[in-house]
């Protein structure tokens, strides 16, 4: 009995250490996306307006340095060009023609479930604002695979995206402290993919979607998904 109460006790002081130590909320906003690749037969084209909300929480782990923990949905996307033209390409809901035309254009509409882990370094309360810097690593899950081909509008197009993703951030802003431990969160951070999100492939494989092009002879392009968003929260 005697030890089951001194559990107990040393529970809640570790509970009540972790409360004072923990600190959460809620953030939404606007994000802008952007494909990139290293190939020489697909060109960037178009940046894509999306948004992303979800859940943030910081554990203090010294004064001022915080583990910065989160779980969010990222509405992101961009638009490529096939410079030589593309074949290959598929949809769910239709049949593609088997070859693009030079300079058919591809728009990618995704979704994900992120959860971006790092580290959190703050200033000391100025005024009532607190500043920070933070960066760290974002692994992530696609959920939604749409796009539009060509004239071809929201199609699946599952068989493109892979569903794994992986990137990192860095980013700053402020918390300004509203009444009690209620705080305003505003945050700007870039992500960059680290991982190709895409499954294209040149002419010599299986499921190649290049034109018959001796320059499309570069192996497998990588290509990745990056963005800049704004959030605006309230943490507690």
């Amino acid at each position: 009995m005697k030890k089951i109460i001194i559990l107990l006790v040393f529970s809640l002081y570790i509970t009540n250490i972790f409360a004072q130590n923990f600190s959460g909320g809620l953030f939404i906003g606007p994000a802008i996306s952007w494909v990139s690749t290293d190939s020489r037969i697909i060109d960037r084209d178009k940046i894509k307006l999306g948004y992303t909300f979800g859940a943030t929480a910081d554990l203090r782990i010294f004064d001022n340095f915080d583990l910065a923990l989160g779980l969010k949905f990222n509405n992101i996307g961009g638009s490529i060009k096939f410079l030589h033209g593309a074949t290959g390409l598929k949809a769910e809901e239709i049949t593609l023609p088997d070859t693009l035309p030079p300079g058919s254009a591809m728009n990618f509409n995704l979704d994900y479930i992120a959860v971006p882990i790092g580290f959190k370094g703050k200033t000391n309360e100025i005024g009532h604002t607190t500043y920070f810097l933070k960066g760290g690593a974002t692994p992530m899950v696609n959920i939604k695979k749409k796009g539009d081909i060509s004239t071809f509008s929201d199609l699946i197009i599952k068989d493109h995206v892979n569903t794994l993703n992986f990137a990192w951030h860095i980013g700053g802003g402020f918390e300004y402290a509203l009444a009690g431990s209620t705080r305003l969160l505003v945050e700007l951070i870039y992500t960059g993919g680290l991982m190709d999100f895409s499954k294209f492939k040149d002419k010599d494989k299986n499921d190649l979607i290049f034109a018959n092009d001796e320059r499309s002879k570069t192996g497998d392009p990588k290509t990745t998904i990056n963005d800049i968003s704004l959030k605006v929260g309230i943490l507690f």
